[in-house]
Parts: C-alpha cells; structure tokens; sequence
C-alpha cells in the first residue's frame, strides 16, 4: 500500500485500524496523530497535512492480505469522511517482506524528501558526471533553438533553464526533447507546464523532481537514450529573447533497454463541454505513468455563501484505466483530493515532493487552479494500454479551459497480449474454451453499464452464477512470461470470492471487496472487470491452462457475505514482462513507392509482409483485439532483399502464410 488520502474526519475521535497478513490485531492509529509524525514507523514528511488534506506515503507491504477498517466518524453533522488508498498488487511468489515497525529504506525516503524544498537533485554526486552550460538566445516566431545534442548511449539526469524575463515568458517558450531521432518529439510543452508552475502566475512549484528555486527552472526526472538526444528550445513570441541560461546533465547509461522507458510527456490543451471528461494520455504500448500537472479556468455558479465564483469544476474524478481494462483501476473522489488537498484547495500556494497547488483565484469572475502530482514509488505500469481521464463538474457539466501534462515512462511494445476470451453464455464459444460449472445459482443476461467514463452506455450480456466450480481451458505459448486473467462479472454481488486452480495447482483466492448495489433502471455501474495476475511458475512451458474457479463464502468480518460467485466472460492476456517484447508497435520505415501486399488468413484477420528500407522482411498484423493498431512481429530472420522489393503473399490455411519475393 503505496498512498492514504484523508478529510473531513473528527479529530476527536477518528481512527484508522491496519491488520497485517490476516493479524487478530491491528495496529491502531488515531487520524488526528497520524499525519503529524507522531508515530515514528509513519514518519513527517512522508506523512502530513496541507491544504485540508492528509496524506501517508509510507509504504506498507503485505504478504497475503491487508485489511484498513476506520469507524468513519466525520467532522461535522452532514459532512462526509473521504479517503483514498492506493496499492500494487504483485504475482504469488514474490519475495514480499511485510510491513517492519522499522525501515532503513524509509528512513533514506524521508532524506530525499527533505532535499526536495532545497531543490536539490536526488541523483547528484557520480564523478563521471557530465556537466554543460550556457547561454542562448531565442529568436522567437517558432524557431527552434538547439541547447545540446548528444550521443548515446547516455542518461540525461538534470536540465536546467534560467529564463531571465516577465514570469508569463515560459507560458510561450516550449520545451522540445527528441530521442534517437525519431519523427515526434518525446517532450513538447509550455516550460509552465512542463516545469508544474502552471499558467496563472510566479508561485512555483517545489518537488522532487521538477520545480523552480532562485529564477532556475530544473527537472531530475531520468531520462536515458540509446543512440542521440536533441534538447531544444522554442520561443513562440515575436520578439526574441536575449539571453536564456541552461544546464544539462548525463552519464553513461549501461542497462538493458528492454527494461527501461524513455521519458515522454503528452500536453493538452482543452476546451472542454459537457459530457465528457478530459483526457490526460491515452497511449498504447508499455510503461508507467508518473505524473501530471494541470492548469484550469472555469466559470460554474457562483457560490453564494463564498460569496465569489465557483470552483464547482473540482468536483470532477479522475479516472486511470489500465490495459484495455473498462473498470477504472484509479477511481477518485474529486480533483482537490487527487492532488492530496481537500475542500477545493483551503490553503495555497503549497508545493510539497509529491503534490502542491501553485494557484488558486477567484479575483477575475472566475476560478482558476494550478497543481500538480506526482506517482513515483506509487507509478501506474501499463502493460498494453493507459487511458487517464478527468472530469470537469460533478458530471463533465462544467465548462472549462485546462492545460494539461502527463509525465510518463514508454516503451512502443505490447507485454501484454490478447490471447483468448470465452464469452459466458455463447453456446459456441463455452464449447471452444470447454467450459462448464457445477452448483448453477443463476444464468441469463444483464444489461448494465461500467462505473465511470462508460457509464451511459448500456452492455447487454448473457452469464451464469455458481455455488460450486467452473471450469474452462485456453491453448497457450509454451514461451510465455504469465497470464493475465480478467473477468467481467455483475458487481450488483457484493464481496464476491472463489478459489483458483491452475492445471491442478492452487493459485489461492480471488475476491473483490465491495461491490454497486446502486438501484436505479439502468443499471448504471453493475459491470466491473477485474484481474488476476497468473506467475511463470505456474504456465511455463504449458500449452494448455485449464481453470477451476470454486466459489468461496465472503470474509466473516463482511456484514453482506456474497450470495454467489457469477461470470460473464473472462479473457487471457499472455505476458512478457521482461526482455524483448513482440509485437512491436513501431512501424518499420518503408522506402518510397515500398510495394506491400496483404493477404486475410481468417476471418477478421490481416496480414501484411513489408520489405523495410534496409531490405528486411518485417511481419504486420491486424485484428479487432488489438483495437486500432497494427501489431509489428519479429523480422523474417536470414532474409534480405532489395529495398522496395515487391512481395506477393498467399495463406494455405488459418496459421500459415507463404511469401514470394524476387
């Protein structure tokens, strides 16, 4: 458990209980204490209070099972308690060592946190660091300023900018950071907003790892490349400016890049209407993401007791889904409480390691807010798609304007691969995928939407419930690297739980807490998706996994045990988590006039074979589980032809294609 976010409690008598790994007894804290250091393994400034909201960043390992129970007692008559908890989840098998009364591992976090007020870059001191300065002028109209090109492989790990001019400067001047010569830039944003200052004003941002101290700009996010970087700068006024001061630093960079992302961030720029939420990144591929800043204006009601505008805005909840996954993995409460504030920012400007506000106005008719948050011991990993949203009003009903930036670590590959999905209900696919269930409590269809960004659109599906086991079986890569199994399944049954087996072996249980039980005609939220991680240990080598899902009755602490354990589908996703990964997602570079043939081997399948620009054969491949992408395979190994060489293919049946070439 990597973040707890509370408001709105009684200081008097709120507590917080924590059992560990299935513990008779918990270790018990009271809300008021907690955030202020008081206890020494939840140390300040890991944990801490500002702006009305407290936050806890120690992390809290468990082993087999972490229960947090509080008797939710709320400050005032007719207020609510909010909270927040974040965790990872890892395979079984993992070396987990549960939560110590004492870790030297947070006593070193609590020093790099203290360093960050001083601005201080965490991964200064390595003697074969490189270090360049200078000055430059910009010319302004858009022209693109170099600072410094380098060759990898490298590792940037520090640039600095010193802007000497009017602070509303850097909302014009871009940042613009290519790797290894690629087409797009990896970074290409407002020195605002790259920076988390935001666009209102000069209160400046302080954390970890990007910021400003005495007029110089800096970020410390890790940045390595494998070939060149090219750091640039853009002024995109008309007049030129003079003189801008910059420093970079990079070292040798040794690892693996298959383990590793390069940086990226993605800027927005929104205009946002009713009914839909805004999007912060939407990629496909492989990585995690770190971080956002935003900046918003909005002119909602006017808050009548406040007697000034509104910031009904902030009502809006973030929402991080993860892998194609249609129920959020991340499901906020509200945008003050996603940066770790409350109560639409009571106290600013703050700038903490992981969070602050640099502005908040109301002065002009109309509200605006700048704030920033970073996830970095607490990452989002994606393994095949990362969609973040946020909302702007209670229901996307509040018209805004918002700058946005994400900061997030990628790699242009899929880890985690669509390999099957049997649809409950569908006589033919139960029959491919040999599925069958003892103790049948129920089956049918529902017709129901998910929680969050998809909650108007109705899904009707057919499914069954149990009391007893189902059973099924998908064909698998002998090379696999794990599974991923995701059910669909009705959260109207709350604490739902069953037992898994894996060819025979018991992977232990899978249950979800909680549940919708919201009545209203349209069903809205009762579909829900969920995940259970399959380790290596378990599908190595296996070309077959067969499944025993056994219903389990709920927890006893739980007041509403689950009636029955129900499914509507569930899908396979093959992983490889490290390593090479295929398929690819970038495309191979074609010479001019390239010929490329195409042949469909199925139904619902494509398949293209492109002669690349240095006379490889490349595989391309499409179908409607790999949504709006061409997947790119493994080149077609001890061959070459001439650039531009025409290829002529034909399919002899369902798996083989047969190439021509001359």
């Amino acid at each position: 458990m990597y973040r707890l976010w509370f408001t709105g409690f009684d200081p008097d008598t709120a507590n917080l209980k924590i059992y560990i790994d299935g513990a008779l007894f918990a270790r018990t804290y009271l809300l008021a204490k907690l955030f202020t250091g008081a206890y020494s393994e939840l140390p300040s400034p890991l944990a801490g209070e500002e702006s009305a909201g407290f936050y806890c960043y120690v992390p809290i390992p468990f082993r087999s099972s972490i229960r947090i129970t509080t008797n939710g007692a709320a400050a005032k008559p007719l207020q609510l308690f909010y909270y927040n908890v974040g965790y990872h989840r890892y395979t079984r098998g993992r070396n987990i060592v549960s939560w110590p009364e004492s870790n030297a591992a947070v006593a070193a976090a609590v020093g790099v946190w203290n360093k960050a007020e001083l601005g201080e870059n965490p991964n200064s001191g390595d003697p074969t660091t490189v270090r360049i300065s200078g000055s430059v002028r910009l010319p302004g109209m858009g022209i693109p300023i170099s600072l410094q090109e380098i060759e990898g492989p490298r590792i940037v790990y520090g640039i600095r900018i010193n802007v000497d001019a009017d602070v509303s400067v850097v909302n014009d001047i871009l940042l613009r950071i290519t790797w290894d010569r690629e087409p797009d830039a990896a970074v290409h944003a407002p020195l605002s907003a790259f920076f988390a200052l935001g666009h209102y004003g000069a209160n400046s941002a302080r954390s970890l790892v990007v910021g400003a101290i005495d007029d110089w700009l800096y970020t410390y996010f890790p940045m390595p490349f494998a070939h060149h970087a090219n750091i640039e700068l853009i002024n995109r006024r008309p007049m030129p400016l003079e003189s801008v001061k910059y420093e970079i630093l990079h070292k040798a960079f040794n690892e693996d890049f298959s383990r590793v992302g390069y940086f990226r961030t993605a800027y927005f720029r929104h205009l946002a209407g009713p009914g839909l939420s805004m999007t912060l990144l939407d990629i496909e591929g492989a990585g995690q993401l770190v971080g956002v800043a935003m900046s918003f204006e909005g002119s909602g009601p006017h808050d009548m007791e406040a007697n000034a505008p509104s910031l009904l805005f902030l009502e809006g909840d973030e929402r991080i889904y993860v892998d194609d996954c249609r129920t959020p993995t991340i499901y906020g409460t509200g945008t003050e409480d996603f940066f770790n504030a409350g109560w639409y920012f009571t106290k600013v400007p703050f700038s903490k390691p992981v969070h602050g506000c640099t502005t908040k106005n109301t002065d002009k008719g109309y509200g605006v807010v700048s704030a920033y948050r970073l996830f970095l011991h607490d990452a989002v990993p994606f393994r095949k798609h990362l969609r973040a949203t946020i909302e702007h009003g209670p229901a996307n009903d509040v018209p805004v304007l918002a700058r946005t930036v994400a900061y997030y670590y990628y790699q242009p590959v899929i880890r985690a691969l669509p390999w099957g999905r049997l649809e409950i209900g569908d006589p033919g696919s139960e029959s491919q995928y040999g599925y069958w269930n003892s103790s049948q409590h129920w089956s049918g269809s529902r017709t129901y939407t998910f929680e969050g960004d998809l909650d108007k659109i109705q899904i009707s599906h057919g499914g069954r419930a149990h009391r007893g086991t189902s059973r099924f079986a998908f064909p698998t890569p002998a090379d696999n690297q794990g599974f991923l199994l995701r059910r669909m399944f009705d959260q109207g049954i709350r604490n739902q739980r069953a037992r898994v087996r894996v060819n025979g072996q018991d992977l232990g249980s899978w249950s979800r807490t909680g549940g919708n039980t919201a009545d209203n005609d349209a069903g809205r939220g009762k579909w829900c998706e969920d995940d259970l991680p399959i380790p290596a240990s378990f599908t190595s080598g296996k070309t077959y996994l067969h499944f025993d899902v056994a219903y389990e009755p709920s927890d006893a602490t739980l007041s509403d045990p689950a009636l029955d354990w129900n499914e509507f589908s569930y899908s396979l996703y093959d992983l490889h988590e490290t390593g090479p990964a295929h398929p690819s997602l970038m495309s191979p570079r074609l010479p001019i006039l390239c010929a490329i043939d195409v042949v469909s081997r199925n139904l619902d399948k494509l398949d293209l074979v492109c002669p690349d620009e240095g006379g490889t054969l490349v595989p391309v491949a499409w179908e409607p589980i790999f949504g709006a992408s061409w997947y790119v395979w493994r080149s077609i190994a001890g061959v070459s032809v001439l650039p531009g060489c025409p290829v002529s293919l034909v399919s002899r049946s369902t798996d083989k294609i047969d190439a021509f070439f001359n």
